[in-house]
C-alpha cells in the first residue's frame, strides 16, 4: 500500500470513528447498556452479510485454517474475552463523556507498544518511540 493510500484510509478511519463516537455518547447517554448492545448485534450482522458479499469464498478456508491449529483457537478465545471492552467503553462514556474515552485511547497506543516490546514482534521502531513520548505528554497536557 503506497503511503499516500494508507493517509487517505487513517483519516477515513479517523473521520468516521470520530463521528460514530459522537452518535455513540448520544444514544449512551439516554440508553442502557442492553440497547447499545442490541445495536452493536445488528452492526455484527450488518458485518457479517457484507462480509459474505464482498468476500464470499474466503469463511470457509477460514474456518478450516482457524480450527486446525490450536494457536489460532487460543488467538480467538482471547480476542472474544477482549470483548468486555464494550461495556467498559460503554460506562465511560455514560460517566465522563467520549472525550475522556478518547483520553483512554491514547493510552491504549502506548499499552500496545508496551506490549509489542515486551512480546517482541520487532514492530517497535523510532517512528513509535517518538508517537509513544508524544502520546504520553498528550495525556499529560489534555488532563490538566
Amino acid at each position: 500500500m503506497t503511503q499516500l493510500k494508507s493517509q487517505m484510509l487513517g483519516l477515513s478511519l479517523g473521520l468516521t470513528t470520530a463521528i460514530g463516537c459522537i452518535f455513540y455518547e448520544k444514544l449512551v447517554t439516554n440508553f442502557s447498556f442492553m440497547t447499545i448492545a442490541f445495536l452493536k448485534l445488528i452492526e455484527a450482522l450488518l458485518i457479517v452479510t457484507l462480509s459474505f458479499i464482498i468476500f464470499p469464498n474466503s469463511f470457509k478456508s477460514d474456518v478450516t485454517k482457524f480450527t486446525s491449529d490450536i494457536t489460532y483457537v487460543r488467538w480467538g478465545t482471547f480476542f472474544v474475552l477482549t470483548g468486555i471492552t464494550s461495556l467498559l467503553w460503554y460506562l465511560i462514556t455514560k460517566k465522563q463523556g467520549v472525550m475522556a474515552g478518547s483520553l483512554y485511547e491514547v493510552k491504549y497506543i502506548v499499552m500496545l507498544a508496551l506490549i509489542y516490546i515486551l512480546f517482541g514482534d520487532q514492530k517497535f521502531n523510532i517512528n513509535t518511540a517518538v508517537g509513544m513520548v508524544l502520546a504520553l505528554f498528550s495525556v499529560y497536557f489534555i488532563s490538566k
